[in-house]
């Protein structure tokens, strides 16, 4: 009776063990993280894409795809932060170059009227005509233009052009307003 006793006890143990294997092997398995876990966990996201490069059957695993989609959306975010930066930087230039260019408008219009002063002409107020070797560029500021150089071609090169960077040639000024 004994053995049976044995044998019973062990044919329950044994029951009792297939069944937790068994229940384990049937529960559901844990739903795939989220976009917005792998979004806010960046170890998280790097670990599942690791592993979703290791192995291609995975690949197309849902956790992946959320890792991968989470991943383009924070290199999007930084590369949005990267241009604004840019054009933050750039804008700045931009009016850094354009005071000094006003600031080197202001020294070569003040040459000029120290100049015009030293000569003995009058000084410009508009009433009186600028001299021969200056042009006017800028109407609207009363402001006479650097004179032109005597040793290049007047013909060729004219006065310089503040917007362009560079000298306008005499074909693009009407016949009106040259010499």
């Amino acid at each position: 009776m004994q053995d049976r006793t044995i044998a019973l006890a062990r044919g329950r143990l044994l029951a009792v063990v297939a069944a937790a294997v068994a229940g384990a092997a049937c529960s559901p398995q844990p739903a795939p993280r989220s976009y917005d876990f792998f979004l806010n966990d960046s170890i998280a996201r790097d670990g599942t894409l690791a592993r979703c490069d290791r192995d291609p059957a995975a690949a197309h695993d849902i956790e992946c795809a959320n890792a991968r989609r989470a991943a383009l959306a924070v290199q999007l975010e930084e590369e949005r932060a990267r241009r604004e930066a840019l054009e933050r930087e750039s804008a700045a230039k931009i009016e850094a170059l354009r005071r000094e260019f006003e600031a080197q408008r202001r020294a070569r219009e003040a040459a000029a009227a120290e100049e015009a002063a030293l000569a003995g002409l009058a000084p410009e107020t508009g009433d009186a005509e600028p001299p021969d070797d200056f042009t006017d560029t800028d109407t609207d500021a009363g402001a006479a233009a650097a004179p032109v150089n005597d040793a290049t071609d007047s013909s060729a090169v004219g006065p310089f052009d503040a917007e362009q960077g560079a000298a306008v040639p005499d074909s693009a000024i009407p016949r009106a307003f040259r010499d």
